[in-house]
């Protein structure tokens, strides 16, 4: 078996380093409703939803919901203001019928 090369040896290194430590086991296993998987203040920002299916509105992490503080208006909270869209404005189909030479689905 050949020597391993300086960079073999960094790389295997990086590698251990980089390996992301699993911490959950039977004991204590990973489900819709660890904290690593809700949106709540424990973990605030791993967490992305509520436990309820189909909850898009209210999961997500501090940074989605908030905002990067280093961008202004970035979270969902700042884009409500500027979103034309909401529960009383939601999204519609354009009428594409009066469009000559398109097809029509």
């Amino acid at each position: 078996m050949s020597e391993q090369s300086k960079l073999e040896i960094l790389a295997n290194d990086a590698r251990l380093k980089n390996t992301v430590k699993n911490n959950f086991s039977n004991e204590t296993p990973y489900s819709d409703t660890s904290t690593y998987a809700l949106s709540d203040k424990e973990t605030p920002e791993d967490g992305k939803g509520t436990g309820t299916y189909l909850d898009f509105q209210n999961g997500g992490s501090i940074i989605d919901i908030e905002g990067n503080p280093h961008m202004g208006s970035s979270g969902r909270k700042g884009n409500m203001v500027k979103n034309k869209y909401g529960k009383t404005s939601t999204y519609q189909t354009p009428d594409t019928s009066s469009n000559d030479g398109q097809i029509n689905l």
